[in-house]
């Protein structure tokens, strides 16, 4: 049944519904020399992510953890390389709920900034 068509139980039509509402995740990379061609895909990708260390990458938007790994490392749906992508390097995508610890003013700073935009 696609969204917004009418219901089989009700008259009424389906309300549209979106399953992730905008997040933040976390991007980690065995090696960021490795997956150089992935992490400038990552930048183009997602233009108001926030490097936090040479291998990690914070990001803002409403899709999952499998979708961000498809997009930034050219994967298919059974998780394999895409023809022509270049290798996988060794990575984790993770959503953000909570978070505490000791860093620079300009990660809280964005941090504060994205979740203003998500309560909007």
């Amino acid at each position: 049944m696609a969204i917004g068509s009418q219901s089989l139980l009700s008259d009424r039509p389906i309300r549209e519904y979106s399953p992730v509402r905008m997040a933040i995740y976390v991007v980690v990379v065995d090696s960021a020399e490795l997956a150089a061609p992935n992490l400038a895909r990552l930048e183009e990708l997602y233009p108001n992510h926030k490097k936090l260390a040479p291998n990690v990458w914070a990001l803002k938007t409403n899709e999952l953890t499998k979708k961000i790994s498809e997009d930034i490392f050219l994967l298919g749906e059974d998780g394999k390389p895409l023809p022509g992508a270049p290798p996988v390097t060794r990575h984790v995508v993770v959503r953000i709920d909570a978070y505490w610890g000791f860093h620079d003013r300009t990660l809280w700073e964005w941090l504060s900034i994205k979740e203003a935009e998500s309560n909007e």
